[in-house]
């Protein structure tokens, strides 16, 4: 049976939270290190679902491991990654942490260099970044193709297992849904994998 609430009810609970968060108390919400975002939204609120949109090589996988990096901070964190290897998503993650290009071309650069006897400054920011990284709680699983029912088991697990609170699926089109219906309509399949991982 649908439940219903009288909007005075549901007023009250609204008025209670501008009231906490007006006094610096953003309840379920962490910040995604994106300064823009954060200033325009408070942060991102917890047990919401958001797709990242763009066209290819704009940047989306960059943002996301900016956000997962930023948030494993303060809460335990998930990543799926269905196009990227687990060794490429940590270099890419311990690059962003150093400030350092990890482009073969430039790591060449920087290791052979010395600096009055010493390795290269942007050597030692890498090897810094990398104990950053490795010590955050940050649990991955790459493998294509994967299912939504499949993502919902593994975050179930980690669910259970870390306490995760945030779930980074990179990318969703390359999701496969589970319905004979979506395999012959590729529309239905994207629909249902969003839905999905919205009710996940």
């Amino acid at each position: 049976q649908i439940q219903e609430r009288s909007n005075k009810e549901v007023m009250q609970e609204v008025a209670n939270q501008m009231q906490r968060e007006a006094a610096g108390d953003l309840g379920e919400r962490i910040m995604t290190g994106i300064e823009d975002f954060d200033f325009k939204f408070m942060g991102y609120p917890l047990k919401s679902f958001m797709i990242v949109a763009g066209r290819p090589s704009t940047g989306k996988t960059a943002i996301g491991l900016h956000m997962l990096r930023h948030m494993a901070r303060h809460v335990p964190c998930g990543c799926i990654s269905v196009e990227m290897p687990q060794e490429q998503l940590l270099r890419r993650m311990t690059a962003s942490e150093a400030g350092v290009s990890d482009h073969p071309s430039n790591l060449q650069h920087i290791s052979k260099p010395m600096v009055d006897g010493k390795p290269h400054p942007q050597m030692v920011s890498l090897v810094k970044g990398a104990g950053v990284v490795s010590k955050l709680p940050i649990y991955i699983v790459d493998q294509s193709p994967i299912s939504i029912r499949q993502i919902a088991s593994v975050a179930r697990r980690w669910v259970q297992k870390h306490k995760i609170k945030v779930l980074l699926v990179d990318y969703l089109q390359l999701v496969t849904g589970s319905s004979k219906r979506g395999k012959d309509d590729r529309r239905l399949e994207v629909a249902e994998i969003s839905a999905g991982l919205k009710n996940m």
